[in-house]
């Protein structure tokens, strides 16, 4: 069940992300920041529904917010650097099928994180 939520957050974060950045660049906004503003958001949206609803948290604590935002840039770095190298080893279409790879993967370990690391709830605390 928690997996099933997860992925339906990461869809609505995915939506709200594209969606998001479409209208503002539309709007005529400069994709650059507007890319940093979108990602931003959608993943405060994610700490938010991920927290409550995924990993079901009573209530949601400065700390677990500096683990998601170090979580999150971990894994924007990671995704990054698999795909930067990807695609100067063996180009850039090699780069575009390695992408999906290289995201379940990270999905699958933010899952894990998430779980036992960002929204763990300690005993007693």
């Amino acid at each position: 069940m928690r997996i099933a939520l997860f992925l339906a957050v990461g869809g609505l974060q995915f939506a709200f992300d594209a969606g998001l950045f479409i209208l503002l660049t539309y709007w005529g906004m400069p994709a650059f920041w507007t890319n940093l503003f979108t990602r931003f958001t959608a993943a405060m949206l994610g700490f938010l529904l991920n927290g409550k609803l995924t990993f079901r948290q009573p209530r949601l604590t400065r700390q677990q917010l500096l683990r998601y935002v170090l979580l999150w840039v971990s894994l924007t770095l990671l995704s990054t650097g698999a795909v930067v190298l990807t695609g100067s080893m063996a180009g850039i279409p090699a780069a575009w099928r390695m992408k999906v790879c290289i995201e379940i993967v990270l999905a699958m370990l933010s899952f894990m994180l998430m779980r036992r690391w960002v929204f763990v709830i300690v005993e007693g605390g």
